[in-house]
């Protein structure tokens, strides 16, 4: 148990006291943890097939090596020239392609300019051979490459865009462009808009991207509004999912949904991606949530980075607007300002008397503690939720998690930005807290000794109850397992596949070293 705090080590700031509670009985704590999808391991474990690469004079360039049956695969095949790799710009004619048993070629487009496409699909698993004969050239230039075909145990995501279209958002990542798409999930298309997500992440070279259904329209789950989540900056791609993971199951506070996905982009493989549940009216209502209420999503711009999403008072309405973005609700920031230049201004014994009438402060604690406890510092100024319900008898603000993958020991740092490779797990347990790089709200019920301890004890529960290597070792285990072809063939992951386990080792590492760090407080 850790008994000590950096900030106020002495107590010297401690302000008056709050009634005690039962942290074991009287919080609605989760009874049972969510289970895992079941899967079954990639036969070939963590490990490329051993398939012929492209040879020959004709080039056929698949997406990936490794191909879900049942799914269409769009090749791009260059005829090249026989004395070298170049393309042969003079070739024109028809292609003739090859896939054996078990496979169907759809459609193979004529040679133009050196350049052709086929689209083929492999309807049972195995390893199959493509060769490919130029019919019309007097050389009878030939090419031939190797696949295998798997069942894919996730969600199969397809985007049909129109080139120009991409090109566009690409082109300009920073520009919120919508344009049309249709998104084909498990088999069945929906037309959307779709653009890119994500802020200073725009110009990784994975992207993710936001789809909005057009009206009517809705998956069987209900949702129509999608994001997908690169997770390019995380060479692990599990820290959001691991996050979401713990906040789920060791507390009650309301957090997204997330599953892996395989994404594909006009017939070929973009990458494996995080389908993140999207904070919105759904999130809301399908949590007995009023989805009417008043909700902002702390996410400042560079040009009000300071202070920030840090609950602090600001010079205008042009500034909270830029720094908390309102999502739903019918009071135009009024709320929100009286939250920040009233309630967070009191004098100390008001705050003390006041502030479990405007903030679920026992819900609050919590969000702070699993916060401190994976690690995740981003949320002191940006990438959170704070909502409240004018219509309910006790209006309480409440606060959702967001955009976790700068946690388990992944940083921000001056020197490289989100991109740091260096692993920290010894971050203090009342980082946020002011002077600094501060939130408001935190450092305001953190001073409160009551609360201080609640939240001590807030800590040691979830460390007893959920934050243990069996807990995230399980999820690591079984999100690898459903994703191991996926992630054997990303083409834009960030790690390479040579040092993808030990980015992952990283992440079980961390969980022992950090509950190591807290108890040593």
């Amino acid at each position: 148990m850790f008994t000590g705090f950096a900030v106020l080590s002495a107590c010297e700031d401690d302000i008056g006291d709050v009634n005690d509670i039962d942290i074991a009985t009287d919080l609605p704590w989760p009874t049972e943890i969510e289970s895992l999808p079941d899967c079954s391991p990639y036969e070939d474990g963590f490990n490329l097939p051993h398939v012929s690469a492209p040879s020959g004079a004709i080039f056929l360039d698949l997406s990936a090596a490794l191909q879900p049956v049942g799914v269409i695969e769009r090749i791009e095949i260059e005829v090249r020239t026989a004395a070298s790799d170049d393309c042969d710009t003079d070739a024109q004619g028809a292609i003739a392609i090859d896939v054996g048993q078990g496979a169907q070629v759809l459609e193979v487009t004529p040679v133009v300019n050196g350049k052709a496409e086929a689209q083929v699909r492999f309807d049972v698993p195995g390893e199959y051979r493509l060769t490919a004969v130029f019919v019309d050239s007097a050389d009878s230039r030939t090419g031939e490459v190797g696949v295998k075909a798997y069942d894919t145990q996730l969600s199969v995501w397809e985007m049909g865009i129109d080139q120009e279209d991409l090109d566009l958002i690409l082109d300009h990542p920073f520009e919120k462009i919508r344009v049309p798409a249709i998104l084909t999930v498990d088999s069945i298309g929906y037309e959307t808009k779709v653009r890119l997500h994500g802020g200073t992440s725009r110009d990784f070279l994975k992207k993710s991207f936001r789809f909005d259904f057009m009206p009517d329209l809705m998956l069987p789950d209900t949702h129509d509004h999608l994001i997908l989540r690169a997770e390019w900056n995380d060479k692990t791609m599990l820290r959001t999912y691991l996050g979401y993971q713990v906040f789920r199951n060791a507390t009650w506070i309301p957090t997204p949904k997330t599953e892996m996905v395989h994404f594909r982009v006009n017939n070929r493989y973009y990458g494996l991606m995080n389908r993140a549940e999207r904070i919105g009216g759904d999130f809301l209502r399908t949590r007995g949530l009023n989805r009417n209420g008043n909700m902002y999503e702390a996410d400042p711009s560079s040009d009000c980075w300071d202070p920030g999403g840090n609950l602090t008072p600001v010079s205008s309405l042009e500034t909270y607007q830029c720094i908390y973005d309102l999502k739903k609700g019918e009071i135009f920031y009024d709320d929100l300002i009286s939250l920040i230049e009233d309630t967070l201004q009191l004098s100390d014994e008001a705050f003390i008397d006041e502030i479990e009438y405007v903030v679920d402060v026992n819900e609050y604690l919590t969000y702070m503690a699993t916060m401190a406890i994976i690690q995740n510092q981003d949320h002191i100024k940006k990438n959170y939720y704070i909502y409240h319900d004018p219509e309910s008898v006790e209006d309480l603000w409440v606060v959702f998690p967001w955009d976790l993958d700068l946690s388990f020991g992944h940083l921000w740092t001056a020197e490289n930005d989100v991109l740091d490779e260096a692993i920290i797990t010894n971050g203090s347990l009342d980082f946020g807290i002011c002077p600094g790089f501060c939130n408001k709200l935190m450092d305001r019920i953190y001073r409160i000794a009551g609360y201080r301890e609640r939240y001590h004890d807030l800590i040691d529960h979830i460390l007893e109850h959920t934050f243990t290597p069996e807990f995230i070792d399980g999820r690591i285990d079984n999100a690898i397992c459903l994703a191991t072809p996926e992630i054997l063939v990303d083409p834009r992951m960030r790690a390479s596949l040579d040092e993808y386990m030990d980015r992952v080792q990283e992440i079980r590492d961390f969980v022992d070293t950090r509950r190591e760090f807290i108890f040593s407080q």
